[in-house]
C-alpha cells in the first residue's frame, strides 16, 4: 500500500512540472528606471525598476521597505501609472502585479 501512496505523490509532482511548461511567463524587458510607489496612507516612497512586462514590475529599494498588499506605482519613463498588488518580496527586492 505504501508504495502505490509514493507512485501517486511522484505522478502528482511530474504532472506539476509539467504544467509549469505549459504555462508561459511574460517576457520581461530590463530597465533601470526611478519609479515611486505611494501607499494607501499617502506616504511615498522611491525605488528602481529592474525589469518589467505587461503584467509587472521587478523593484528594488535601498533599504528594506515594508509595503502594504496595494500601493500605486509610478515610473514615468516607461510610462507606468497603475494600482499594483504585491505579489512577492525578498528582502529588497519587489514583484509588483498589476492591477
Amino acid at each position: 500500500m505504501k508504495k502505490r501512496k509514493e507512485e501517486v505523490e511522484d505522478f502528482h509532482e511530474d504532472d506539476e512540472a509539467e504544467l509549469k511548461a505549459y504555462i508561459p511567463r511574460p517576457s520581461r524587458e530590463s530597465a533601470y528606471k526611478e519609479a515611486t510607489i505611494t501607499f494607501p496612507s499617502g506616504y511615498k516612497c522611491r525605488g528602481i525598476v529592474l525589469d518589467h512586462s505587461d503584467t509587472g514590475v521587478r523593484m528594488r529599494f535601498q533599504t528594506i521597505e515594508p509595503l502594504p498588499e496595494y500601493v500605486q506605482l509610478d515610473v514615468p519613463a516607461l510610462r507606468i501609472h497603475t494600482q499594483s498588488r504585491v505579489a512577492w518580496r525578498d528582502t529588497i527586492d519587489f514583484g509588483l502585479e498589476f492591477v
